[in-house]
């Protein structure tokens, strides 16, 4: 389960987890939305992209801009969350 990687001696799915829970209590992400749900997204978002670009870089193919792709799919989750 790639979303449950440990950095730091801390699962990735927690260090998302207090923003996306402090967001939604400061009503500036959707309520509607479990934030079990947001944490688990944005963790597979960050863990899948990372591994794109280390397969990437291991390969032949085609180079891999890691911040340009992140922040699109961070901003394509975070606009659907944003609360309205």
């Amino acid at each position: 389960m790639a979303a449950r990687e440990v950095i730091g001696g801390v699962w990735l799915i927690d260090t998302f987890r207090g923003p996306v829970q402090q967001g939604q209590e400061a009503c500036e992400f959707r309520r509607s939305i479990p934030a079990q749900t947001v944490t688990e997204a944005l963790s597979a978002c960050y863990c899948d992209t990372l591994h794109r670009w280390l397969q990437a870089r291991q390969g032949d193919s085609a180079p891999f801009a890691l911040r340009p792709v992140l922040r699109a799919k961070l901003d394509l989750i975070l606009d659907g969350l944003t609360a309205r």
